[in-house]
């Protein structure tokens, strides 16, 4: 049976059993009963890290089919307070995304094996999107000419400015995370597990964060490039130089800003922006060197 799911938008709701799938007005009935008796059949929980996502060539092209994390404890918590398993929440997310205008790839359905009390336990998730047959920013940019390398960092730029407009952000917003769809020219951001919608629209500060933590990724890459000697300029570590790295976040920046009413022409907030990111760069390239952990 299918039913309208009451979540504001165009949702639908196919059950079987323990299982669910939610999908969008783009999928037929048919193609959901299919892929729910295909793909649900095999959903089991997990006893360590979910697989690798795949490509999967279902009735309606390829599609990328990943399962979502989370351990036993965390998905009882989410059941117990009714919050949308990680695969419903990036189904809905990149639902919003793409209903506001921004770059993502288009969202299919998201399938949940349901238990526990009320049946409001997801034991078991899978998110189904579009595949999109292009690299990410953080293998095509270390290989990009330098007129690609300023496209692809306008175009993210773009992406990310229509994401904050559309009122959300994305807590992981690293150049992994952003795909790059070379048939259309176009920027794409993916992964949508963190990325959440803000009431209001996401703040100074969130947007800052975004920023920042889409810059370390940049600084990242070009630290990796000088040590593998891709790159001939010297570096004094993660966070000394500013040579090449530096223009190039800059240069980000400034398309970003261009993008944005309530930024463009604001040449003061424009620099206490550009500054803030930059320290807030500095700051996590820090933290994360002291505690050995590995930064992407």
């Amino acid at each position: 049976m299918e039913e309208r799911y009451p979540a504001g938008m165009d949702f639908f709701e196919v059950r079987r059993g323990s299982l669910r799938l939610i999908h969008g007005e783009h999928l037929t009935f048919d193609l959901a009963e299919s892929y729910l008796a295909e793909l649900g059949g095999q959903l089991a929980p997990l006893s360590s890290s979910p697989p690798t996502p795949r490509c999967l060539d279902g009735p309606g092209g390829p599609m990328l089919v990943k399962q979502g994390r989370g351990s036993a404890g965390r998905r009882l918590a989410r059941g117990l307070s009714r919050a949308p398993s990680r695969s419903l929440a990036a189904f809905r997310m990149g639902s919003i995304l793409q209903a506001s205008g921004v770059p993502t790839p288009r969202p299919l359905a998201a399938i949940e094996l349901c238990g526990g009390p009320f049946g409001t336990v997801v034991s078991a998730d899978l998110l189904l999107t579009e595949w999109i047959d292009g690299p990410d920013l953080s293998q095509a940019l270390p290989r990009a000419t330098a007129a690609e390398h300023a496209r692809l960092l306008s175009t993210a730029a773009r992406s990310i400015a229509l994401m904050h407009i559309a009122g959300c952000r994305h807590r992981d917003l690293k150049a992994a995370n952003l795909l790059n769809l070379q048939a259309d020219s176009a920027v794409l951001i993916a992964d949508l597990d963190g990325a959440r919608a803000c009431r209001g629209g996401p703040s100074h500060r969130q947007r800052l964060r975004d920023l920042a933590r889409f810059m370390t990724s940049l600084e990242v890459m070009e630290v990796e490039q000088r040590l593998d000697g891709v790159a001939e300029s010297k570096t004094k570590g993660l966070a000394g130089d500013c040579g090449g790295g530096e223009q190039h976040r800059r240069a980000f920046l400034r398309h970003y800003f261009d993008q944005c009413p309530d930024l463009a022409g604001n040449d003061g907030l424009r620099q206490r922006w550009q500054v803030r990111a930059t320290a807030w760069m500095r700051s996590k390239i820090s933290r994360n060197q002291r505690r050995g952990q590995r930064l992407s």
